[in-house]
This record gives structure tokens, C-alpha cells and sequence, in this order.
């Protein structure tokens, strides 16, 4: 039997879910509306797809498509990894760092709360620094 999920795999280097192309904008710019998963029930696995929607994409429209045709939106799983590390990485890692620092340099619980703290902002400001560096471009392929 076949699934019919939105989410697919076009290969092994991308990710990619199907969009409705909702408007067309200037500069070359269409808005997409991501399909959700019909079958889509809210299961345990906290996506979140039932109690609100994505919101819309604004990217180039290399295809020329039109209002209401369906599209393919990918995004390379390389990419998707590494945006994901820097937004999630540094802030965890400066946590663990700044825990670390502040038991050997305090010595208690109170150096240890302080440091993991200092090192948790320091890896949030250091993630959306890294932030404006790295750019996911999604490809769109017509249905």
C-alpha cells in the first residue's frame, strides 16, 4: 500500500513536501501555502500540523507557476542539517561549556547555574550571528 504523505523524499540529499502556490508577488516572488497531511490526526510525534497552520513561503519563482498549481518545495538535507545545528548546536553546546566552566572555576552549584547560563546566551548570540551566513534555498519543481 502506498502512503500518501505530503512529506516525501525526492532523494537522498533533499526533503520535500508538496505547496499550493496561493499569490503571485513582485520582484519575481510567488507565496506558497504547504499542504498538511490529510490523514494527519495529531499523533504523539508533537509536529503540531493540526492546531495551526505553516505559514506562507515567499520564494523565487524560477518555474513561472500560477495561482492554485500545485508545486514541490525541496530542501537539501544538508542544509536542513546544518541550519539545524547552528540554531539548536551552539546554544546546547555553550550550556554544557559554561556548566563545565563554571564547576572548575567556582566550584559549587551556584558557579555551575552562572556559567551554564552565561554559556547558553553566548551560544544563542553565537547561533543567530552565524544565522545570517547560512541561507537554505528550497528548489521548486511543478506536479
Amino acid at each position: 500500500m502506498q502512503s500518501n504523505n505530503t512529506f516525501s523524499q525526492l532523494s537522498e540529499d533533499y526533503l520535500s513536501v508538496r505547496a499550493r502556490v496561493s499569490s503571485l508577488c513582485s520582484g519575481g516572488l510567488v507565496e506558497l501555502d504547504l499542504l498538511g497531511d490529510k490523514a494527519c490526526s495529531g499523533c504523539d510525534g508533537g509536529c503540531l500540523w493540526r492546531w495551526r497552520s505553516a505559514p506562507p513561503l515567499r520564494i523565487k519563482n524560477s518555474l513561472q507557476t500560477h495561482v492554485n498549481e500545485l508545486v514541490t518545495v525541496s530542501v537539501s538535507s544538508r542544509s536542513l542539517m546544518l541550519g539545524t545545528l547552528f540554531l539548536h548546536g551552539l546554544p546546547w553546546a555553550g550550556l554544557l561549556s559554561g556548566a563545565v566552566l563554571g564547576i572548575s572555576s567556582f566550584g559549587n552549584d551556584l558557579g555551575t547555574f552562572i556559567g551554564s547560563l552565561g554559556g547558553l546566551v553566548t551560544g544563542s548570540l553565537l547561533g543567530r550571528y552565524c544565522e545570517k551566513y547560512i541561507h537554505i534555498s528550497p528548489i521548486v519543481l511543478s506536479d
